[in-house]
């Protein structure tokens, strides 16, 4: 029997969402056939307490299931040393929190298999930590595709793109990308959603669906039964606009129609545009008012209360914008309703158009001929309210046999790599140069050749001089013997560093560890202790899960990762020159690709000081490493990060909005009456940079080149 640890923030029926119900599916399966089941929760100590009270009830037999906390597991724990402020996302911080509470947990339990769920990338720091051999070495981690944020967005407006959101879409991402096995509900939907991207995922696609629901299957229609039933949130993703739309079509143009239109659901309370507070509120804007008696808002039911509601309904309608799986639909499949369903991937897999269900072409229009047709035709409707669906997968399959090895190896792999480390310093004699040269040589065992790229005077124009990150270096060894630019080559890893720099915690001989045993991890990087003293910060951003914005919300250009690299060859051969300041980050944007990644070692192992970048970019080099990035997930990626400039932070304005606000006699000032950047001015950003000024590193200066750089590029800024 195996042991299965499942992760997440929700469990049905003790708290709301669908996530929650698919994990009491599956656990309580899984209890039946004799596997234990372990459940650590992000929720409420009430929670746990009704969940250690009723589970016997909810889950089956108690010797088979524990539950933990996360806050009572990290109460006085490691999480003290990091809170929520030392993050600048919130998901960010709650997948930090989820790796800490389940390594205690696998410490304990040992499961077989970890099991999270995708929404908003909760898994990312476990499966960084298993990469990076500090846990969970002997446990299959998955991530199952429920109801990615990304997805829920793609769909349907529901939020504002703010960082938190942004982060949310990239941890996701990262995750599918390290998870060793991805569980997909139906086969065809990473296709459909991911396309190409999917191809860079390391491990492996499963197709396993949920459980199938248990809903009490209603005795049939009763005479006169006129509720169309919409059975879902009141969420922009479900559809539930189209809903409204082809009712008040039906009953303008027949109003002689017996139909009445019942909404079960609690209210996402977020309506797609501005003014309504609710989302029935701005339904009800599209209903006239004359009509309003013939639309019935219930909000959330409870399943014995809408299976006493089931005799009335005459249809069910589901016209979801997207689905992982559907399972309100199933439900009211199983209970014996005729369902009319929107043509997306997730209906497709269980429903066949005229069979088990009738589809509609994604149209308002479309949806109301569909339950004209059904409302005359009772035959159809006996036909399409059989309880068939197509699902032949056992759900249980993933669990029962033996899971596969996973793409993360085990054990440490004694072949070692070799590493040139060259450190840029001003004067490779001086004191912070001799502490970084002392870091290296005590943190690293493996064989290493330290080359100091020490900064060429304005003066000085000798055939030894090379140009680096744009700047101009003399080559030297450790005796001070200088090395023409042409016999530097390339061992097989690199790390630059930058006098003054500190390593700890044996930071190189754990990056190349892991390049030695992970051969799709491309870099490896840590968090970075910034400054000393009281002064001292640490940076948690996780890099390869937003590796895009490396060259624009970087508190350094020098990224301090040990990188692999192909041996023997010429060092400035291997790097770009053309791209400047952005040298590194545009290698690394080269290496993390299709086939290889990087992976962050999460906790501060590299100490720097504060670096002032203001003066240090350069627009014609921005703009070049942009024209040549040619990684269609990364053009996305940005595509997002300049939506969320401009749609969320509007102290801002774009290139054409300047142009016509001071053509329109608008002046700068009143516009922006602060005074101040759009950087300065938002939530996400007075984050991110209250964190980084924290040494007092990032001057106004700064901040309002950002600003210039990004919008007011090529002669724009004024």
């Amino acid at each position: 029997m195996t042991r299965i640890c499942f992760v997440g923030n929700e469990l049905f029926p003790i708290t709301a969402g669908g996530a929650g119900l698919l994990i009491n599916k599956l656990a309580r399966m899984l209890v039946g056939e004799g596997h234990e089941v372990v459940l650590l929760l992000d929720v409420s100590k009430a929670s746990i307490d009704k969940i250690e009270r009723d589970g016997h009830r909810i889950l089956g037999d108690k010797k088979f299931w524990r539950v933990y906390q996360v806050d009572k597991i990290l109460a006085g724990s490691r999480s003290a040393i990091l809170n929520r402020d030392d993050f600048l996302s919130r998901y960010t911080w709650e997948s930090f929190r989820y790796d800490l509470a389940l390594r205690e947990v696998y410490d304990l339990e040992k499961p077989q298999i970890i099991e999270f769920v995708d929404y908003c990338g909760a898994a990312y720091f476990a499966l960084n930590a298993k990469i990076c051999g500090y846990s969970y070495q002997n446990s299959h981690i998955a991530v199952r595709i429920h109801g990615p944020l990304e997805l829920i967005d793609r769909s349907a407006p529901s939020k504002p793109l703010d960082f938190d959101r942004y982060s949310a879409y990239a941890l996701e991402r990262a995750s599918f990308r390290l998870a060793e096995s991805v569980l997909t509900p139906i086969p065809g939907l990473l296709e459909t959603y991911y396309g190409l991207d999917r191809l860079a995922w390391f491990g492996q696609t499963v197709t396993a669906p949920p459980p199938p629901a248990n809903f009490p299957a209603r005795s049939g229609e009763v005479e006169g039964a006129s509720l169309v039933l919409f059975y879902g949130r009141l969420f922009a993703v479900k559809g539930v606009n189209r809903f409204v739309e082809a009712a008040v079509d039906i009953l303008e143009r027949q109003p002689a129609s017996k139909l009445k239109f019942i909404l079960v659901g609690y209210d996402s309370m977020e309506p797609p545009s501005s003014g309504p507070l609710s989302y029935k509120e701005y339904l009800l804007g599209k209903i006239p008012k004359y009509l309003r008696d013939r639309f019935i808002f219930t909000g959330q039911l409870d399943h014995h209360e809408v299976a006493e509601l089931l005799p009335q309904v005459r249809m069910a309608v589901f016209p979801a914008y997207f689905e992982s799986f559907g399972y309100a639909a199933q439900e009211m499949k199983l209970a014996g309703l005729p369902l009319i369903l929107s043509d997306i991937p997730a209906f497709r897999a269980a429903y066949q158009d005229g069979v088990n269900g009738l589809f509609f072409d994604g149209s308002a229009a479309d949806l109301a001929r569909k339950i004209e047709q059904l409302d005359v035709d009772r035959a159809l409707r006996q036909r399409l309210g059989m309880p068939h669906l197509s699902n032949p997968v056992d759900p249980l399959v993933f669990y029962r046999e033996p899971t596969v090895q996973g793409w993360v190896n085990g054990g440490p792999d004694h072949t070692q790599l070799d590493m040139l480390v060259c450190i840029i310093a001003d004067d490779m004699y001086g004191e912070d140069a001799a502490t970084t040269l002392a870091s290296v040589q005590n943190n690293c065992s493996a064989d290493f050749q330290v080359v100091f790229l020490e900064r060429s005077l304005s003066d000085q124009v000798d055939a030894g001089i090379s140009w680096f990150m744009d700047e101009p270096f003399q080559l030297k060894k450790l005796d001070a013997q200088p090395i023409h630019p042409s016999e530097l080559v390339t061992c097989k890893a690199l790390l630059i560093l930058r006098a003054g720099d500190k390593l700890m915690g044996g930071y190189p001989d754990l990056g190349l560890e892991i390049l030695a045993r992970q051969p799709q991890i491309s870099f490896v990087c840590t968090w970075k202790l910034i400054g000393g003293g009281e002064q001292c910060w640490i940076q948690t951003h996780p890099l390869p899960a937003m590796l895009e914005l490396a060259p624009l919300e970087a508190q350094s250009l020098l990224n301090r990762c040990i990188i692999r690299t192909p041996p023997g060859i010429n060092l400035f051969d291997m790097f770009d020159e053309r791209n400047g300041r952005f040298t590194e980050v545009e290698y690394l944007w080269r290496i993390d690709n299709d086939e290889m990644g990087g992976v962050l070692l999460p906790e501060a192992l590299v100490q720097i000081q504060p670096e002032f970048l203001a003066g240090t970019h350069q627009s014609s080099q921005l703009a070049f490493l942009f024209l040549n990035n040619r990684s269609t997930f990364r053009q996305e990626s940005l595509t997002r990060y300049l939506t969320m400039l401009s749609g969320v932070y509007p102290g801002s304005l774009l290139p054409l909005q300047s142009a016509w606000a001071q053509k329109s006699g608008f002046q700068a000032n009143s516009l922006d009456p602060s005074g101040t950047t759009f950087i300065a001015q938002t939530s996400w950003r007075r984050q991110i940079y209250l964190n980084l000024s924290k040494g007092g590193v990032f001057s106004q200066t700064l901040l309002k080149w950002l600003m210039w750089a990004w919008f007011r590029m090529k002669g724009l800024a004024k």
